[in-house]
């Protein structure tokens, strides 16, 4: 079943590399409708300056193409290379600030990204958001695009419009059965021009790799400080975010106070009843109902 858990990005920031020296990209851009993928694509600059910036210029990284504009649209030719260096330069309180950026600019390209909730806790479930950052999976926000997903050779038809000719969704939520070595591809075309189509491909190398014998936990904590300070707050398990764990925590004296069942371990430190546990030391067992980790048990200590 197709889920969707990543915010909106209206406007996108991948940055493959700043100029030294930068911290943060002074510009966003967002990928526009082209009528050929295979030799074009269009995007939006956005500046980041101040209003009272003036001086604005852009060098587009291709054929020495310019703009003043605060937020210019430019056409790349990319029928020999889809990574450009764009450099933004703009002047605000008598400073000039300028920065280079290494842009991929291939209309099927897209990003992978982790569950926006679980984050690596779950690390064989991955979002692939398309470069154009479609609203919603719906009609309505696709355009005159079209998107076809490939995960190592197999398309799963879950992640397809119910009317086949929307063919698949632009962005999609997989659940990986096993950690190793994927090859996800992403093509793409303007129904104008079906036959025009582009494609982008990135190798993803996932954690863990299951085989015949189960495998360890591990960096499994020993303290946790859940005092909303953002740092240890949770009794974290880094695992696959497909089997089923049991987490039991007990008092030293044996006590159960806590008990709970999911796919992923991401405990605040509170009792049955939302209560917090006070500081001290806790006893925990650890178990994959699915038999794909070992158990594993100890103690750790609660401050706050």
């Amino acid at each position: 079943m197709y889920k969707y858990f990543v915010s909106l990005f209206i406007f996108l920031a991948f940055t493959v590399r700043l100029a030294v020296g930068q911290s943060e990209q002074i510009f966003t851009y967002k990928f526009l409708e082209t009528d050929n993928p295979q030799i074009k694509s269009v995007v939006l600059f956005s500046t980041n300056a101040p209003v009272e910036a003036t001086n604005i210029s852009w060098d587009f990284g291709q054929g020495g193409a310019t703009s003043t504009e605060a937020n210019p649209t430019f056409e790349y030719n990319i029928s020999s290379a889809t990574l450009f260096t764009v450099t933004h330069s703009y002047t605000s309180n008598s400073e000039n600030i300028s920065q280079e950026v290494e842009i991929e600019v291939n209309p099927a390209y897209f990003v992978v990204l982790p569950d926006s909730e679980l984050g690596e806790l779950a690390s064989l479930k991955r979002v692939f958001r398309s470069v154009f950052m479609v609203e919603e999976n719906h009609p309505d926000f696709l355009g005159n695009m079209r998107f076809e997903w490939t995960f190592s050779g197999f398309q799963p038809s879950n992640y397809s419009f119910s009317d086949i000719t929307l063919l698949d969704y632009p962005n999609v939520y997989h659940t990986f059965s096993n950690g190793g070595s994927y090859a996800i591809t992403l093509e793409i075309h303007n129904v104008n021009s079906p036959a025009n189509k582009k494609e982008y491909t990135e190798i993803i190398n996932l954690l863990p790799i299951f085989g015949s014998d189960k495998i360890d936990f591990e960096n499994l904590p020993n303290v946790i400080t859940p005092n909303g300070d953002s740092i240890n707050d949770y009794f974290e398990v880094v695992a696959s975010g497909t089997s089923r764990l049991s987490f039991k925590v007990f008092t030293r004296s044996g006590q159960l106070v806590y008990q709970h069942e999911a796919n992923v371990v991401k405990w605040d430190g509170k009792n049955y009843y939302g209560k917090d546990l006070p500081e001290g030391i806790y006893y925990y067992i650890l178990e994959d109902l699915d038999g794909k980790y070992n158990p594993a048990k100890g103690f750790f200590y609660i401050y706050r």
